[in-house]
């Protein structure tokens, strides 16, 4: 009865990757900004660019990387609004990338790189709990279905039994008339011979 109950019980859908309240706010603003500069990456080759360097940048984020994340996105901003851009190379540091809009005299650069300096550890957040969604919810459908096939494995193998059962009654229920038969013609035999025993005595006699 359990094992028809746990075949039969309906399946229940995946569980939801959830986040508490104040993680899933800073993944709504990850997710806002990220579809921001989506939407800039279309028409924008500079865009383009710093939205690629988030794939290998979020795997792997620290304050250097993050950094550089930002640089990226404050020269497109600025190349956007028309304003001067701030060179980097991978060779320099972040210091010496950011030195020059730390001593801008408007001060509108640097406040933009502190501001995407944030944006960027919340798209990369974002990133990352999509993808530990995605790979949780594949594990548990794997699980499910995993547990779906052992289940209906346990069903054929209990058909099989109960067939292999029914052939072996079947088997011993003629075993057990061969018997029988035998022993009937045993005890047909014997009298057989008594009863000719019989008349060659009476014969002799």
């Amino acid at each position: 009865m359990t094992f028809l109950m746990l075949v039969q019980a309906p399946v229940l859908a995946s569980p939801q990757f959830q986040l508490d309240a104040s993680l899933e706010r800073r993944a709504a603003a990850g997710r806002e900004q990220l579809e921001l500069l989506k939407r800039d990456a279309a028409s924008s080759p500079c865009w383009e660019a710093a939205l690629s360097k988030l794939e290998t940048g979020c795997r792997a984020l620290d304050d250097e990387t993050q950094s550089r994340l930002a640089i990226a996105f404050t020269n497109c901003h600025l190349a956007k609004s028309g304003l001067p851009t701030y060179a980097c190379t991978d060779a320099m540091t972040v210091e010496a990338c950011t030195a020059p809009m730390a001593a801008s005299t408007s001060g509108l650069a640097f406040s933009s790189y502190t501001t995407f300096f944030t944006h960027a550890e919340s798209i990369c957040f974002y990133l990352q709990s999509q993808a530990f969604q995605a790979s949780t919810e594949a594990a548990v459908d794997a699980l499910h279905s995993n547990s779906r096939l052992a289940a209906v494995r346990l069903i054929e193998l209990r058909e099989q039994t109960g067939a292999v059962q029914a052939v072996a009654a079947a088997t011993l229920a003629e075993q057990e008339a061969a018997a029988a038969a035998a022993r009937a013609l045993l005890d047909a035999e014997a009298a057989a011979r008594a009863g000719l025993a019989a008349l060659s005595a009476s014969q002799v006699d």
